[in-house]
């Protein structure tokens, strides 16, 4: 299984990491990317704030894997409030562990402890490369 994106976002919906492997629609889109971004948040928390409306309260509220005929959307929210998304193929197994992992095992060691890190963007903290590494061992590249 290859992955198409991977995105992570804040609490307040800020965009922190985009990468595109490959592009989820074959046919060209008039939607920037920075605009696809933002949909793709304002979905996610559309659909926490609808499923924690109907779910009773011990239930999850929200969705890990939302799959279309494009591709599947696979979502881990932290206590924190981090959103880490990854668009596979159509189908796909559940990515759920794999993004736990990523967030224990590359984003707190290289991003949250980083003293490099300012709140915003990744860049210069050594998360890029460790994404990499993680996605090529667990054959999701």
């Amino acid at each position: 299984m290859s992955l198409l994106q991977f995105l992570v976002y804040s609490r307040s919906g800020d965009l922190l990491y985009n990468t595109v492997y490959s592009p989820v629609s074959p046919a060209p889109d008039p939607t920037s990317e920075d605009e696809r971004c933002k949909l793709v948040f304002g979905l996610l928390f559309s659909l926490k704030e609808l499923t924690a409306s109907l779910s009773p309260p011990s239930a999850p509220s929200a969705p890990s894997a939302i799959d279309t005929p494009l591709a599947t959307l696979h979502v881990h929210e932290t206590a924190t409030g981090y959103r880490f998304c990854a668009f596979s193929a159509p189908g796909s197994p559940p990515l759920a562990g794999h993004l736990k992992a990523v967030f224990e095992e590359v984003w707190v060691p290289h991003v949250s402890r980083s003293p490099l890190w300012g709140g915003g963007g990744v860049e210069g903290t050594g998360f890029e490369v460790e994404l990499e590494a993680y996605l090529k061992r667990n054959n999701l590249r």
